[in-house]
């Protein structure tokens, strides 16, 4: 296991981007077959985000609340809620997330990034073989308790088996909430697709100009 500030280490290549960078504290720890990032928004200006992670993604949020904004995935769903506090979103492998957002209060979470292929969970639950269905802010409330456990040995690590007992009881819940269904996320059609920002392009992240120089400018 290994644990990192932002503000020391690179941060990885499939966790998302903040723009502008400098509002967000970050702190980033490496488990076998998941990683976890924690966050908080530091300053109530508005910044925008942008991630596709050949991981899946869970993400925590904890307190969220913003005056305008969006979130989406690209080709499936797209968001305005204002008020997120306590909800989860799950964003599967290969998938473009991103929105912009005005916050009225710092937003607290976490992400969690869980490898498809991972000899941990892969062998278990065959997750790359599994065809998850993304969803935005929703609650299932042992999705809940365990995703907050493993946030909580970001800040707090224990024993080194624990994190992955957690990722295997977490694997388990995904799982089943995409086989019990609920109302996952439906594709769109092209026509009513959620358009990219037009802040944040479709970019190769070693490339030296980025799209997440400033906040995004909403159009009137």
């Amino acid at each position: 296991m290994s644990g990192s500030d932002s503000g020391r280490v690179l941060i990885p290549s499939s966790a998302a981007e903040f723009g502008p960078s400098h509002i967000v504290r970050r702190r980033f720890v490496a488990w076998r077959g998941i990683q976890g990032e924690a966050f908080e928004i530091e300053r109530l200006e508005q910044f925008e985000y942008a991630v596709t992670s050949p991981h899946h993604m869970l993400i925590i949020s904890e307190r969220a609340e913003r005056n305008r904004g969006e979130s989406v995935v690209e080709g499936y769903q797209k968001s305005t809620l204002r008020e997120f506090n306590r909800k989860l979103s799950f964003v599967p492998a290969g998938h473009r997330f991103y929105g912009w957002q005005d916050p009225r209060v710092p937003w607290r979470g976490a992400y969690l990034y869980i490898d498809p292929a991972g000899p941990l969970l892969d062998e278990k639950w065959r997750l790359h073989e599994i065809e998850f269905q993304p969803r935005l802010f929703f609650f299932d409330r042992d999705i809940w308790e365990t995703a907050g456990k493993l946030k909580k040995q970001i800040h707090n690590p224990e024993s080194s088996g624990y994190p992955e007992a957690l990722s295997l009881v977490l694997a388990h819940e995904l799982v089943r909430l995409n086989r019990v269904g609920g109302k996952p996320g439906e594709r769109l059609s092209e026509s009513v697709r959620a358009p990219s920002p037009p802040c944040i392009a479709h970019r190769k992240r070693d490339s030296p100009h980025s799209s997440l120089d400033g906040p995004h400018q909403p159009g009137k």
